[in-house]
């Protein structure tokens, strides 16, 4: 297994076994925990909630009130970019033009629970290089 990476074990729900679910223990902007409730992301016994591991989509979609916490507290990590105006779904944009660099790095986190929990929060979880902004 590749140095960084880690197995993560995938939940069924017999409610829906064309679909894989993962454990979601919280998010996190910028090393810094998003206060939503762990329970927000959990199966319930019914079927009902949890996390579908989705690799046939490019965008991810949380409960209305976990993506509220997380884009705000993205948004106060990112207030000196230009906001642009947004379309259908994607209501967090910003006008970068002109930039050669943006001016921070910004971690965007999903721990899991999988993990052991003695680990600090910034060493815990997905981290998604590919949505990090370049220190200038």
């Amino acid at each position: 297994m590749p140095v960084g990476a880690a197995w993560i074990p995938l939940i069924r729900n017999p409610h829906s076994p064309s679909y894989y679910y993962v454990g979601l223990s919280g998010l996190g902007v910028g090393g810094m925990r998003v206060p939503i409730s762990e329970d927000m992301f959990q199966l319930t016994e019914l079927g009902n909630g949890g996390v579908v591991m989705d690799t046939g989509t490019a965008v991810t979609r949380f409960p209305t009130v976990a993506y509220e916490a997380f884009r705000d507290a993205f948004i106060g990590q990112t207030g000196n970019l230009p906001r642009a105006s947004g379309i259908s779904i994607f209501d967090t944009c910003y006008n970068l033009f002109g930039f050669l660099s943006a001016p921070f790095v910004l971690h965007l986190l999903l721990p899991l629970p999988s993990f052991p929990s003695s680990e600090t929060f910034n060493k815990k979880g997905f981290k998604f290089p590919s949505m990090e902004l370049t220190s200038s």
